[in-house]
């Protein structure tokens, strides 16, 4: 029973912060709590990774990189100011790629790909130093930024980096005809 009022407690907590931060964060409320965001917002993953980094405790001197391993030798890159704005990317490449893109002076790299990063730089003779590797894109770190955008699209369309592995069969589908 303690725990069925505890949990319920945490509920009544979340949905009065919820409704207390819906207007600053440009959502509405409507039917028993389920929440309507007002406009689709642009942002993608490594730019609610860059503000997450600054929520963690983070804070870079200059210019740093969110690096996220895309697997099969590559990595999802992105470089931002020490706001945390987007100056380039995202990008998919190579790591060796990846470090020619960045830029001097830049020595801190965030993400699950960062220590990916950071050997790749150490190869070319430039230090870099990994970072919360365990970052992840955040609902909060979201809800910030669509709290201080003022674009909004119409219709949101998903940014593929990669192509797709299928491949049209042309001989299973000249069997067929």
């Amino acid at each position: 029973m303690k725990r069925a009022r505890v949990v319920g407690l945490t509920l009544l907590v979340v949905l009065v912060a919820a409704i207390l931060l819906l207007p600053e964060y440009g959502a509405q409320p409507f039917a028993a709590g389920v929440v309507q965001v007002a406009a689709p917002l642009e942002a993608d993953s490594l730019t609610v990774m860059a503000r997450a980094v600054r929520r963690a405790g983070l804070e870079p001197a200059g210019t740093f990189a969110i690096s996220v391993d895309a697997h099969r030798d590559k990595l999802y890159l992105g470089l931002f100011d020490s706001e945390g704005t987007r100056l380039e990317g995202p990008l998919l490449c190579a790591p060796d790629d990846a470090v020619r893109r960045l830029p001097e002076g830049l020595s801190v790299a965030a993400g699950n790909g960062a220590r990916l990063l950071a050997e790749a730089a150490a190869a070319h003779g430039r230090a870099l130093e990994p970072a919360l590797p365990d970052l992840q894109p955040g609902a909060v770190a979201l809800a910030e930024l669509a709290g201080e955008s003022t674009d909004r699209l119409e219709i949101l369309r998903p940014l593929y980096l990669r192509p797709p592995d299928a491949k049209p069969q042309r001989a299973a589908l000249e069997r067929r005809l």
